[in-house]
């Protein structure tokens, strides 16, 4: 039990917020002059402590970014001015990605945030709206910050022969999220196996008993070699210029 002396003692409840953070949800209603203090001393330690403070301190964009870089899910209990706020929500999600996960995140639709998140984990874009995931240029600039975003992009563009083109000049393991007939399209196999030549083993049967294409990856990757047609592997005439590159 709190002496009456003490609740209303600004020190005394700094020294016992510092302690525990618990110790803010008795003193976050008493009129203290260093309340606001209190608050970022108590979100140091656990963000959701956020649900205790007063509106004006859920309305602060430091005190509730403090709360954010300890738990983003904190997000929740922040003002509604500043859950409405662009500037601030773009803030957070440059802080934690996985405020662009929250409930209480009212800009999911709005790209320059999601691509943020996307710059930090390609994760991100599962939280998106579909009218996203389909924008074959906007899924071009996710995948060159983390091509893994490929398993959340809409399944018509990755029937896209363009846009797997693109995407795997980007980065080979676009390779693996085409379609079985875009595997067997050659400039898409060349652009993968010049980049990683063990890819080869994801294209068509057909392209792996493509001299040029076979080339190509072992060239990048002697071990590419494995994943060749076996009628290429005992071509002489092949495995005779094999043999020449590896000698110079």
């Amino acid at each position: 039990c709190v002496s009456q002396s003490f609740k209303g003692d600004p020190e005394f409840a700094l020294q016992a917020v510092s302690q525990t953070w618990e110790a803010f949800e008795f003193f976050a209603t008493r009129p203290l002059s260093n309340g606001r203090e209190l608050g970022l001393v108590a979100l140091k330690q656990n963000g959701g402590a956020l649900k205790f403070a007063s509106h004006s301190l859920r309305n602060d964009p430091e005190v509730v970014m403090q709360a954010l870089a300890n738990d983003w899910s904190a997000l929740q209990h922040a003002s509604e001015d500043l859950r409405n706020d662009r500037e601030f929500i773009l803030a957070a999600v440059q802080l934690d990605w996985r405020v662009i996960s929250s409930p209480s995140n009212l800009f999911s639709q709005d790209w320059e945030i999601v691509m943020e998140a996307i710059k930090q984990n390609g994760d991100a874009l599962d939280f998106a709206p579909e009218c996203l995931k389909r924008n074959r240029e906007l899924m071009v600039e996710a995948v060159n910050y983390d091509w893994s975003v490929l398993r959340f992009v809409c399944s018509e563009l990755l029937e896209d022969r363009e846009f797997i083109l693109q995407v795997v000049k980007i980065d080979w393991h676009g390779l693996l999220w085409a379609t079985d007939a875009l595997k067997g399209d050659r400039e898409i196999a060349l652009a993968a196996v010049m980049q990683c030549g063990t890819v080869l083993e994801h294209v068509s049967e057909e392209l792996r008993n493509d001299e040029e294409v076979v080339l190509e990856a072992v060239r990048q990757s002697s071990d590419a070699l494995a994943f060749a047609s076996a009628e290429l592997r005992r071509n002489r005439p092949f495995l005779q210029k094999l043999m020449t590159f590896w000698q110079n």
